[in-house]
């Protein structure tokens, strides 16, 4: 068994394979990397997948959002040019260290089309360079920016990874932010168990 695998014997074969094929490429276990070796390999799979794989999409723009500290580099996916449909504001995973708009491509792609949503990914800041509570801040920020800037029929819903709960989504029957709940998608769409405790502010973990 490979150090991937070694200790969970019980994973299911075809997550099993893909651990199996990175250890075959050689090199030590993320863990026991630094920061740069670990957000090399969480860029592997961007490096090497042919862009025209990607889930297509009527549009997919770069823009920037406002953070808690700053300016933060996101990107907006419509699956449709036509008509207004909820937003979904996605952030990756990666530990708080690793992770970008790029690895989370593919992911958003698919939830655009798969929601029937705009789906807008963000580039929070990330650890060590920017320490806990920094990524859940921006979280808040950015989903906040978004709800007052960008079109949307009646909602914009944060879907946060592990890493970066807790999160706010901003359910809007007025102008103004009227309730905050932590990972609900739009439509039929559903997202790995996550709390529902009402937060208006992070917590540190």
């Amino acid at each position: 068994m490979t150090h991937h695998t070694a200790r969970h014997p019980e994973l299911d074969p075809q997550l099993r394979a893909v651990l199996e094929a990175l250890d075959s490429l050689g090199g030590k276990p993320m863990y026991e990397g630094t920061v740069e070796e670990a957000r090399a390999l969480s860029r592997m799979p961007v490096d090497m997948r042919d862009p025209a794989s990607l889930p297509g999409l009527a549009a997919v723009e770069d823009i920037t959002v406002a953070g808690a500290a700053g300016q933060l580099r996101a990107r907006v996916h419509r699956p449709s040019a036509d008509g207004a449909r909820p937003t979904v504001v996605f952030f990756h995973g990666g530990g708080f260290v690793v992770g970008d708009l790029d690895t989370i491509e593919p992911a958003a792609r698919d939830a655009a089309l798969a929601c029937d949503a705009v789906v807008v990914t963000v580039d929070y800041r990330l650890a060590p360079e920017h320490p806990t509570p920094a990524a859940a801040l921006d979280a808040v920020a950015a989903t906040r920016w978004i709800a007052d800037h960008l079109p949307t029929s009646a909602a914009a819903t944060c879907w946060a990874s592990p890493a970066t709960r807790p999160a706010a989504s901003f359910r809007r029957s007025s102008p103004r932010r009227s309730a905050t709940r932590a990972g609900h998608l739009p439509g039929n769409c559903s997202s790995t168990p996550q709390s529902t405790s009402r937060t208006r502010t992070p917590t540190r973990r």
